[in-house]
């Protein structure tokens, strides 16, 4: 998933030079993979995506215990530890950048396949933000821009929420 993301993000950054947006591509992920390696050097790091703040190491603005910690985890076994009566509303946007509705979808489906009562909602406009944003290229140029004051939230998701929460 995470491939189909920088993908994605790469190929709107680069749309003219495919070729560096697959450059582009290998060394984002390349820190990633040497974290779940056991590998991985803060010090070779780009200092835009590896800081130091108040003395903790990050990279992309986690700490490296974290992505560690991400990296490490057995999704599958974990899912199999959520108790059978848990309810789950499972919300993507077509906006979305970082979960595509695929995925959304996909994930609420693995979890219906545990014996968990799962529903999935997509939603149309609905960006990684939980704001408004009509197409995943309008949501990226808003992240780039630095501007996220002018964020609204999508009040369909909002919607769902409250249904969903008044149903439980």
């Amino acid at each position: 998933i995470m491939e189909e993301q920088q993908e994605f993000f790469n190929s709107y950054q680069y749309p003219n030079d495919p070729a560096k947006a697959d450059r582009m591509q290998e060394i984002q992920l390349k820190h990633y993979r040497e974290i779940s390696k056991g590998t991985f050097e803060f010090s070779d790091c780009d200092p835009f995506r590896c800081q130091t703040v108040e003395g903790e190491k990050l990279l992309d603005g986690q700490s490296i215990a974290y992505w560690q910690e991400v990296l490490s985890v057995d999704v599958g076994s974990e899912l199999k530890n959520i108790p059978s009566q848990t309810k789950v509303h499972c919300i993507g946007g077509e906006s979305d950048w970082i979960v595509f509705p695929a995925h959304a979808s996909e994930n609420c489906n693995r979890l219906a396949s545990l014996g968990l009562t799962a529903k999935v909602t997509i939603i149309s406009e609905l960006d990684h933000f939980l704001s408004v944003a009509p197409t995943r290229e309008d949501s990226v140029r808003v992240l780039l821009s630095g501007n996220l004051e002018g964020l609204k939230l999508n009040v369909d998701f909002r919607d769902q929420v409250r249904l969903w929460l008044k149903a439980l």
